[in-house]
C-alpha cells in the first residue's frame, strides 16, 4: 500500500512538472504565432521550431523559480504569492533573454516575432501552472485513536 502511494505522488510530480514545460512551450509558440498573424512580416515564417528549441531552457528556468516560489511563499497571503508569481516569471523570460542573445551572439534578436515577449507569456503561463497546480498530501495510515 506504501508503494502504491509513494509511486502515485512521484507520477503526480512529474506530470506537474510535464505539465510545466508542456503549458511554457505551447504559450511560447502560440505567442509567436499569434505576433506573425497580427503583424504579417510578408514571408512565410518556418522558425517555429526554433522558438520552440529556445524556449525549452526557459521552461526548466520557471520550474526552478517555482520551486523557489512555492517553497518560500507557500504560507503566504495569495495576492502576495500572485504578485511574486508574475515577477519571478518576468524575471525569467529577462534573464533568458539576455541568456539566448549572448549565446547565440544576436541571432535570437532575428526571429519574425519579438522572442522577448513570448518568452514572456510563456514564462507567465508556466509558472501560474507550477504554482497553482494541486499539491498531493500524503496520507497516514495510522489513525489516531480518540481519548477515552
Amino acid at each position: 500500500m506504501a508503494a502504491d502511494r509513494s509511486s502515485r505522488i512521484a507520477m503526480t510530480r512529474w506530470t506537474r512538472r510535464l505539465s510545466v514545460i508542456a503549458v511554457t512551450l505551447a504559450g511560447s509558440v502560440l505567442t509567436f504565432w499569434i505576433l506573425l498573424r497580427l503583424m504579417r512580416p510578408g514571408w512565410k515564417s518556418h522558425e517555429y521550431f526554433a522558438i520552440a528549441f529556445w524556449t525549452l531552457p526557459l521552461c526548466f528556468l520557471v520550474l526552478l523559480f517555482a520551486k523557489v516560489d512555492s517553497r518560500w511563499l507557500a504560507q503566504r497571503n495569495a495576492l502576495i504569492r500572485s504578485v511574486a508569481t508574475i515577477v519571478l516569471a518576468l524575471v525569467c523570460s529577462v534573464l533568458w533573454t539576455f541568456l539566448a542573445v549572448a549565446l547565440t551572439g544576436g541571432y535570437a534578436l532575428a526571429f519574425d516575432a519579438n522572442p522577448f515577449v513570448c518568452w514572456t507569456i510563456g514564462s507567465l503561463a508556466g509558472m501560474l501552472t507550477a504554482v497553482h497546480w494541486p499539491r498531493t498530501q500524503v496520507k497516514s495510515d495510522h489513525t489516531p485513536q480518540a481519548a477515552i
